[in-house]
């Protein structure tokens, strides 16, 4: 049976297409007639949550599509070395306001990964990050850390010969098979 849903948040590595594949998400939401209501960043990540909850519950035909999301506030956090139980600590807030939207509303977020080290350095085309390391493996067990339980996260892997159009669809074949819209 299909999830119904009402939010989809797009997030990933740097430079991994984020705002290519939001656009393109976009376009498929706009032919689905919806009132999109678009999110973006995560400064005031609390104030976007009482909006977007505020917009969900005033229509019962909007839809919130976000770039940026609790996700990305995790990444700045874990870049620096800090790990799930200090997560956990600095944003239970946050993380309790996505799990009630994703409850009564239906939230679906988008991770975009790396599959292995020829996307990284297709991505990093230069040096790579001292942190990157870190991030890959926190984001590849996110869905294992009992922080993350309630959330209906999806990593997107995309390999070095992937093409935005390619991650969008592995996306739009997510939505399709899983959730009702």
């Amino acid at each position: 049976m299909k999830r119904k849903i009402r939010c989809i948040y797009i997030d990933g590595i740097e430079k991994s297409g984020k705002t290519s594949v939001t656009r393109e998400i976009r376009k498929f939401l706009k032919e689905k007639n919806k009132d999109l209501c678009e999110i973006y960043g995560i400064k005031h990540y609390q104030d976007h949550l009482n909006m977007q909850d505020k917009i969900l519950n005033d229509n019962n035909n909007s839809f919130v599509l976000k770039e940026g999301s609790l996700m990305q506030v995790f990444y700045d956090y874990v870049k620096r070395d800090f790990g799930p139980s200090t997560l956990e600590k600095d944003f239970s807030s946050l993380v309790r306001k996505e799990k009630e939207i994703n409850h009564n509303f239906g939230a679906a977020h988008f991770f975009l990964i790396p599959e292995d080290e020829f996307a990284l350095d297709r991505v990093f085309k230069e040096k790579k990050p001292h942190y990157i390391m870190n991030i890959l493996n926190f984001y590849k067990n996110i869905n294992l850390y009992t922080l993350t339980q309630g959330l209906d996260i999806r990593l997107i892997f995309f390999n070095e010969h992937d093409k935005i159009y390619d991650v969008r669809d592995k996306i739009l074949k997510l939505l399709k098979n899983n959730y009702e819209i």
